[in-house]
């Protein structure tokens, strides 16, 4: 089967493939998922230590081509459409994605599955300028074929002190915002933005576990059949011209008669038809 369109996933547990390609393959064949990990330790900064790492192994080429060819999915130049979802801490290195403009221009879909987080603002709110590009990203899905799918849990982070950061649930309000989508609603859609809020477990550590193992599957397929069905169709080609004509035969007759008394055919008075009428007897 030919892979036409990658999904990389950044950060999730191996384990978890086989549910994510099944949810896939329902959506489209050609489709297949890898999944990127971090060799460092750490959560966030772990996966800012790695985009270092595939900036340099890049050279010229778009670093994005490198962390698919991380992933074990086929090369950047032999694809349809490229998906970049994260989890969790993942969203790191998709942050730094959306930077280099090579990586961003071949970038189809965005996905966060509970995945994306900032610092604070003076305010408690997420901070904007962490969210520039996503939020670049955001507008363009909500006015063009390309998707951006943010889903978040209610999972709750430190507010104040050293270790203090935004939610999910606190970005996607300041991306609701700042995209112009409705602040109330459990499922916001504007063209391809799509903002949704889960709240599956009571306990927190398992809410955000839950993300990856029983929403996200059927969250990231679904967004990528929204990307498909959102790409522009085929180059409309120049048709040949008809091998019938389009008028009807007394149509045509009248044209022919016209266009023969343009060019004076008559009959010749005293002697009756001349020779181009004789020829019409001829055939």
């Amino acid at each position: 089967m030919t892979v036409r369109h990658a999904v990389l996933l950044v950060h999730a547990d191996p384990v978890v493939l086989p549910r994510y390609q099944a949810a896939l393959t329902a959506v489209d064949s050609g489709t297949r998922i890898g999944v990127l990990l971090s060799p460092y330790p750490g959560l966030s900064q772990a996966y800012r230590a790695l985009w270092h790492d595939l900036r340099a192994a890049a050279g010229a080429r778009p670093v994005l081509a490198v962390a698919l060819e991380r992933a074990r999915l086929p090369r950047l130049d032999e694809l349809e459409t490229v998906t970049v979802a994260s989890f969790s801490a993942g969203y790191a290195l998709v942050q730094q994605l959306l930077t280099d403009p090579p990586s961003l221009e071949r970038i189809d879909a965005l996905v966060g599955i509970d995945s994306w987080h900032t610092g604070l603002e003076h305010d408690g709110t997420a901070s904007d300028a962490q969210l520039a590009g996503l939020v670049r990203y955001g507008l363009a899905a909500a006015e063009g074929p390309r998707v951006l799918w943010f889903g978040h849990s209610d999972v709750t982070t430190p507010q104040t002190g050293m270790s203090a950061y935004a939610s999910t649930t606190q970005v996607a309000a300041e991306l609701r915002r700042l995209c112009a989508l409705p602040a109330a609603g459990v499922d916001v859609t504007r063209g391809g933005l799509r903002v949704r809020s889960y709240d599956v477990r009571k306990d927190q550590k398992q809410e955000h576990g839950a993300a990856l193992t029983e929403w996200g599957p059927a969250w990231l397929a679904d967004a990528v059949a929204a990307m498909l069905a959102r790409r522009p169709g085929p180059p409309e080609t120049e048709q040949p011209p008809p091998t019938q004509p389009a008028e009807s035969l007394g149509v045509r007759a009248l044209r022919l008669a016209q266009g023969e008394l343009t060019n004076g055919v008559r009959e010749v008075p005293g002697l009756g038809a001349c020779e181009r009428i004789v020829e019409y007897f001829s055939g």
